[in-house]
C-alpha cells in the first residue's frame, strides 16, 4: 500500500491530535517525498525551537560532597568515606537540569537517525549541530516503550508530546540496529498493526474536529447474555467500537480496517471478508439492548483503497451495513471531503494540516 508522505504526515497529525503543534514546525512537507527525511526534519526543527525557548528541565536527585549540609544528609556514606572528619558531608540534593528523560529520548533519536546510512547528508549535518547544542543531555543506549510511558509533561509543553510521538515511531517502528552504531530505516507503513491504529485514531479525531452532526465516541459494552449465569458472563471479553457517531435519532458504528486485502476471494469470486462482517454485525446486535436509536444503528466497515474502490451496502436483520474505502493518496482537502461524505453524508471544506 502506497501513501504519499504528505498524507502520512496529515494522518499522524490527526491520529495524535497534534495539529497545532505540527503547524508550528516548518518542515516543507509538500516538497518531501521520503519519510525518513520528513521525520528527521520534524525532529531537527522541533528540537531547535525547544532549544531557542529553553529546553524543558526538571529536578533530579544528585549525590554531592559539600561543606555543611545541603538537601538530605547521607550519614552512613559520610562516615564511611571519612568526609565528616574533614568538615564535609555526602548529601542528596535536587538540582534543576535539562538532562530529563524527555530530552534524553529526543537526543537519542536524533543520534540514531544520524547513523542511518541513506539519510540526506544535509540533514546529518543539521543533526550534528543540534546534538552539539544539547551537550548537557545524555544519550541513552537502551530505550523501551515503557520509557515513553514514564514521561510526564505539563500543559505548556505540548510540542514535546508531538516530538516524542515522532521519536516513538522512529525508535520502535522504523530503525533497525545493524551493529557497530549503524541503523537501517524501514518503512513503517508496512507494519499493518501499527498503521491500523494510526488509521483508526486519524478517522476518530478527524471526525471529532470537523463535523457537528454527531457526537464522536467509543462504546464499551457487554455481550447481550442475560440468559447466562453471572459466573459465565464474567469470562466474556468487553466489546468496544472503534468509532461511534451518535445524534438524537441516528447511530453509526464505524469499524476501521487497515488491510492488504479489502475483500476475500474464494474460487475466483470476491466477497466481503466474513470475519469483518461478523464483527460489525455483532456490535450492532449487542448494542440493540440500549434501545433507540441503537436498535436501528448503521454499521460501516471502512478501509483504505488498496487495488480498487469499494462501495457496497446491505440490509441485514434490523441494520444497514456498508463497506466503504477511502483513497489515502488523494490531496488532503479531497481526502477530508471524501471521509466526511463517506461516514457522515456531509461535505465540509477543510484546510490542509
Amino acid at each position: 500500500m502506497s501513501i504519499p508522505v504528505r498524507n502520512l504526515y496529515f494522518m499522524l497529525c490527526y491520529a495524535w491530535d497534534r495539529l497545532e503543534e505540527a503547524e508550528s514546525i516548518p518542515v516543507g512537507v509538500e516538497s518531501t517525498t521520503d519519510i525518513k527525511d520528513l521525520l528527521a526534519r520534524i525532529l531537527i526543527n522541533g528540537t531547535r525551537r525547544c532549544l531557542k525557548e529553553g529546553l524543558d528541565g526538571g529536578y533530579l536527585e544528585t549525590e554531592v560532597v559539600v561543606a555543611g549540609i545541603r538537601g538530605r544528609l547521607k550519614v552512613t556514606d559520610s562516615i564511611a568515606q571519612g568526609r565528616m572528619l574533614l568538615g564535609r558531608n555526602v548529601c542528596d540534593v535536587d538540582e534543576f537540569t535539562p538532562n530529563t528523560l524527555a530530552n534524553q529520548i529526543l537526543k537519542t533519536t536524533l543520534w540514531r537517525l544520524s547513523r542511518v546510512g541513506e539519510l540526506n547528508a544535509n540533514l546529518k549535518r543539521a543533526i550534528s549541530e543540534v546534538l552539539a547544542r544539547m551537550g548537557a543531555v545524555s544519550v541513552r543506549h537502551h530505550l523501551s516503550r515503557h520509557d515513553f510511558q514514564k514521561i510526564q509533561l505539563h500543559g505548556n509543553n505540548r510540542l514535546y508530546r508531538f516530538l516524542l510521538n515522532i521519536c516513538e515511531i522512529v525508535l520502535n517502528d522504523v530503525l533497525v540496529e545493524q551493529g557497530k552504531g549503524t541503523y537501517l530505516f524501514k518503512d513503517f507503513i508496512q507494519n499493518e498493526q501499527r498503521m491500523r491504529q494510526v488509521f483508526q485514531d486519524f478517522v476518530f479525531n478527524f471526525l471529532k474536529r470537523h463535523q457537528t452532526h454527531f457526537s464522536v465516541a467509543r462504546d464499551r459494552f457487554h455481550w447481550d447474555t442475560d440468559a447466562l449465569p453471572d459466573a459465565s458472563r464474567g469470562w466474556l471479553p468487553m466489546m468496544e467500537t472503534d468509532i461511534t457517531l451518535r445524534s438524537q435519532d441516528r447511530v453509526v458504528v464505524i469499524d476501521t480496517k487497515f488491510s492488504k486485502h479489502t475483500l476475500q476471494s474464494n474460487f475466483g469470486k470476491q466477497s466481503v471478508r466474513s470475519d469483518h462482517l461478523y464483527q460489525i454485525f455483532s456490535y450492532l446486535k449487542n448494542l440493540e439492548r440500549r434501545g433507540p436509536p441503537y436498535d436501528t444503528a448503521e454499521g460501516i466497515l471502512l478501509y483504505p483503497v488498496v487495488n480498487q474502490e469499494v462501495n457496497l451496502s446491505f440490509t441485514l436483520p434490523g441494520h444497514r451495513v456498508s463497506v466503504q474505502t477511502i483513497d489515502l493518496r488523494l490531496p488532503s482537502q479531497q481526502l477530508s471531503e471524501s471521509l466526511l461524505r463517506t461516514t457522515c453524508n456531509v461535505v465540509v471544506t477543510i484546510g490542509n494540516c
